[in-house]
């Protein structure tokens, strides 16, 4: 019998970094975990000249040039495959839901609106 669950839990994560890349702006820079930029990355055809999945850590929001979108995504299951703890988040990653506006948010995460 075919694992419908993680065919679910795979197609919601998909979801999030879908959503993100049909927004219609460009450049974009999308803050998220190691394992979810690396799969961002991929799904984005490793187009860098106009996508930036970027891990948590490296981000500095007075870096972000005014031409470029943020956008933040929060999933549990890449934060784990990640090794990256909820302790260990940086201050904006932890507040986003009482901070930031909330795009999208379905059962493996939220993406937020960082910087416009």
């Amino acid at each position: 019998m075919p694992n419908t669950t993680s065919k679910s839990t795979i197609k919601n994560k998909k979801a999030l970094i879908d959503f993100v890349l049909s927004q219609s702006e460009t450049p974009k820079l999308i803050v998220t975990d190691g394992a979810n930029t690396n799969i961002g990355n991929f799904y984005a055809q490793y187009d860098t000249a106009r996508i930036y999945f970027i891990p948590f850590q490296d981000f500095k929001a007075d870096s972000v040039p005014q031409t470029t979108s943020c956008y933040l995504i929060l999933n549990g299951m890449t934060m784990y495959l990640a090794h990256q703890n909820w302790e260990n988040l940086p201050a904006f990653a932890k507040t986003a839901h009482e901070n930031l506006p909330k795009l999208l948010e379905n059962t493996s995460g939220v993406v937020y609106k960082m910087v416009d």
